[in-house]
């Protein structure tokens, strides 16, 4: 059933995501205080971009094309790849600040990161909580698509491609595990979907300490915890 294959993975990616940006926004105006902690505060933030503008492009460029050939059905996707553009300026607008300040031609300024965010959040909450109804409705589709089969290509497509890369290895990988909640619905969403056990254990084990001054303003520790953020404003 397509509820149990794609939504339940979708819903993990989207929670990493809204986890990860919720604990930058709680953390943004406070890290100003440390500036020795800020680089590795915006590594994190333009990871965490980077992780949304690559789930979208292979949302848009993969999964939505094979859903609409698949069922027959032109545009089935549209009005979901819509809700990115929604976005879409907002977001740019926030990687090309911090691109900016991880390169060092600008200076880190909170509040500006604070304000971006406000910017876009709402449109891009919006999108990740309607985007799961949304796949829910493709079950009806069970008769020309056989879900099962092509998600666990899908993913071993994606384990795959993975594993070859090593930027995805030591750094993609560990900022989802970061944002992950394990207890999370009682640990119905494994982190990562359909990985397998060796791989989660070599992320958890050697991975993620490779980087763990970046990972600390996640919200979950290795072992998919959750934890208090270093820099968290108050109120």
């Amino acid at each position: 059933m397509l509820a149990l294959i794609v939504v339940r993975e979708m819903i993990t990616i989207h929670n990493a995501l809204i986890r990860g940006l919720t604990s930058i926004y709680l953390q943004c105006v406070n890290i100003e205080k440390s500036p020795e902690d800020t680089p590795d505060f915006v590594a994190f933030c333009k990871i965490w971009g980077e992780s949304l503008q690559e789930h979208h492009e292979m949302e848009e460029t993969d999964i939505f094309p094979f859903i609409e050939g698949a069922t027959g059905t032109p545009e089935l996707m549209k009005s979901t790849v819509e809700e990115h553009r929604a976005f879409d300026a907002g977001l740019a607008d926030f990687m090309t600040y911090v691109w900016k300040v991880d390169a060092g031609e600008e200076k880190y300024g909170g509040q500006k990161v604070k304000a971006s965010i406000e910017a876009f959040a709402p449109a891009m909450h919006q999108h990740m909580v309607n985007e799961i109804p949304a796949l829910l409705a493709l079950d009806k589709y069970s008769d020309k698509v056989d879900w099962e089969e092509y998600w666990k290509k899908k993913a071993a497509e994606i384990f795959e491609k993975k594993s070859s890369d090593p930027t995805a290895k030591a750094i993609g990988l560990p900022f989802v595990l970061s944002c992950t909640d394990a207890t999370f619905e009682d640990g119905v969403h494994p982190w990562p979907p359909n990985f397998p056990w060796m791989a989660k254990m070599t992320t958890r084990y050697y991975y993620f300490p490779q980087h763990g001054n970046w990972w600390r303003f996640g919200p979950a520790d290795s072992a998919g915890q959750s934890r208090e953020l270093p820099f968290a404003r108050a109120g």
